[in-house]
């Protein structure tokens, strides 16, 4: 009968880095026409109320939505952040998108938006409000929580942690975008570039093995095997 062979510290040692916690995994949800795109417009051209993938959400006084491709006159070679259009937001109405994706437990939500304000003196700046919602619940906001220059577009990032136990999980996810100056006529917010990440929540600090740490696993893989033979008597 062959000796017995007790663990060696080296293969204990490595059984210890395999069992590290993997990284959390991440990915960007379903934002249909995130980008304005749709429909596709010459510069100067305006959809007014119609926002494809987007529901407009009620009138108060003199409030749209909509979007247009920027020219010079309102933002620096008539650029948009991404593509060529982007969303308008007038007199604090709103437009939203609910996705095809439920809130899940113990995950990180990400939204970020751009938001920009037209060099045109002749438009007011109409304030900015980004909000993530699950079911009727808003659970992460910003209201004009950032500076935002004439002539250019800020990245707008809101963020929800959901809890292992979130009363809220099962429910749609939804996008709000509005400006929020509703006292003055044709104050305008422009929107762009929307993009919702989910990261699950793996641990408090989920983190891989060093690249060091997995090299010299793979050493002590082979040295651990060699020793095992010879007490086996192979």
């Amino acid at each position: 009968m062959p000796p017995s062979v007790r663990p060696r510290p080296l293969l204990v040692a490595l059984a210890g880095l395999l069992a590290l916690p993997a990284p959390a995994s991440a990915g960007f949800l379903t934002v249909n026409n995130a980008g304005f795109e749709n429909p596709g417009l010459l510069d100067n051209q305006v959809s007014v109320n119609v926002i494809p993938g987007w529901t407009p959400g009620p009138v108060s006084g003199p409030s749209v939505v909509g979007i247009y491709n920027p020219s010079g006159v309102h933002y620096p070679g008539g650029l948009a952040p991404e593509g060529r259009n982007v969303a308008a937001s007038e007199g604090g109405r709103s437009f939203s998108q609910t996705l095809g994706d439920t809130l899940q437990t113990s995950t990180r939500y990400t939204l970020t938006v751009q938001v920009g304000y037209q060099l045109f003196a002749s438009t007011p700046t109409g304030g900015y409000g980004v909000e993530l919602l699950a079911g009727s619940t808003v659970i992460a906001s910003d209201f004009n929580g950032l500076l935002v220059s004439r002539g250019a577009f800020t990245l707008v990032t809101v963020v929800y942690d959901s809890s292992a136990t979130d009363p809220l999980a099962g429910q749609a996810l939804t996008i709000r975008l509005r400006s929020t100056v509703t006292s003055t006529t044709n104050a305008q917010t422009n929107f762009d570039d929307v993009k919702l990440e989910a990261t699950a929540l793996g641990g408090p600090n989920p983190v891989p093995a060093p690249p060091g740490l997995v090299l010299l696993a793979s050493g002590g893989v082979c040295v651990g095997l060699a020793r095992t033979r010879r007490a086996l008597g192979r």
